[in-house]
């Protein structure tokens, strides 16, 4: 709606008045009660390279523990999130990482869907526990679960 108002002799102010009824739904989303299902990327061949890698660098580069990871196993999703504070749909993922000295530990992941560099392909956060030791997920990956 436009509202005129006369400020001066001459002079006009032109308001524009938008309708604010829906101004605190932000996200546009339903409510978290919303039964929609979206396949999941968790046993993604490509997610789960990216991951290997990616701690296989970090072991080479800056722990020198002596092992990476060998394989993920059984990877499977905990939950999603579909609607909330943010619109990106972010699978929360959790799998078995089987390490080249023949441990298994527990992989915990998020597949952050759209967000890769420059918003092309997908983010992948991932924490293998017990093998955090700067924290930097959180007391037994907390941040990423």
């Amino acid at each position: 709606m436009i509202v005129f108002k006369p400020i001066m002799s001459g002079l006009i102010l032109c308001l524009a008045v938008a309708d604010t009824s829906a101004a605190a739904d932000l996200y546009g989303g339903g409510t978290k009660d919303t039964a929609i299902t979206i396949a999941d990327r968790c046993d993604d061949p490509a997610i789960l390279k990216r991951i290997e890698s990616r701690f296989d660098w970090a072991e080479q580069t800056t722990w020198h523990r002596g092992f990476e990871i060998d394989e993920i196993v059984a990877p499977r999703l905990r939950y999603q999130v579909l609607n909330g504070p943010s619109i990106i749909l972010h699978d929360h993922c959790v799998g078995d990482a089987v390490m080249t000295d023949g441990s298994v530990r527990t992989l915990v992941y998020t597949v952050n869907r759209g967000m890769g560099f420059a918003s092309i392909g997908d983010g992948v956060s991932y924490c293998v526990q017990g093998l955090d030791p700067w924290r930097v997920f959180g007391a037994g990956c907390s941040t990423v679960k």
